[in-house]
């Protein structure tokens, strides 16, 4: 499994992370670098979305990570970049930011594993009576739907359900997402999964 992080400086409050993780046929350096680029389309793509004060930096460093222990395999060093956000507009309180829900057909321990994506920084013009706009969830839905690669595919995000020894030790694993969408909401630093 790979891991790519992005890191979110500017705007309200501190900086911010990103990690997405990553199933290829493959798990090398060219791997690496098409993941990072899908990576960096996916801010692109959102970046209209995002304040102007936020640069994201998506790293070129790729950790090669066993998904069954968290062991730390390799790193591979390929080309990142950074996105700036392009939204002049005034940004909503830095608790508010978009979510994403990332769904797989895994289930483990009776429950189906999902992950969700925070996305930081976005402006009043998004927001419509507390939620995100149509416009917003249609531009993010979009963009994720571009990750979001086939059943089977050779290069797929995952949903990384991590190991664990207590209370009741599991190994980890990496479900392939089969779907992802914008939540209607706002994810909150109190209730991201709401």
């Amino acid at each position: 499994m790979l891991r790519v992080r992005t890191t979110i400086v500017g705007g309200q409050g501190g900086s911010k992370l990103n990690t997405a993780y990553w199933q290829t046929a493959s798990e090398d350096a060219t791997s690496a670098q098409v993941i990072v680029n899908s990576m960096i389309a996916f801010w692109t793509a959102i970046r209209d979305e995002i304040t102007s004060a936020m640069t994201l930096t998506i790293s070129g460093l790729v950790a090669q990570i066993n998904p069954v222990d968290g062991a730390l395999q390799n790193e591979f060093s390929v080309t990142g970049a950074s996105v700036n956000g392009s939204n002049a507009g005034d940004q909503l309180p830095n608790q508010c930011q978009g979510g994403i829900g990332l769904i797989t057909s895994t289930f483990s321990g009776g429950r189906r594993i999902r992950g969700h994506w925070n996305v930081p920084g976005p402006c009043e013009t998004e927001s419509l009576a507390g939620l995100p706009n149509a416009a917003y969830k249609l531009d993010l839905n979009n963009a994720v739907a571009a990750l979001v690669g086939p059943g089977g595919a050779a290069t797929q995000i995952v949903v990384w359900r991590r190991p664990r020894t207590v209370p009741t030790p599991r190994v980890g694993l990496a479900a392939p997402v089969t779907s992802a969408v914008t939540r209607d909401i706002w994810f909150t630093l109190n209730s991201r999964r709401s």
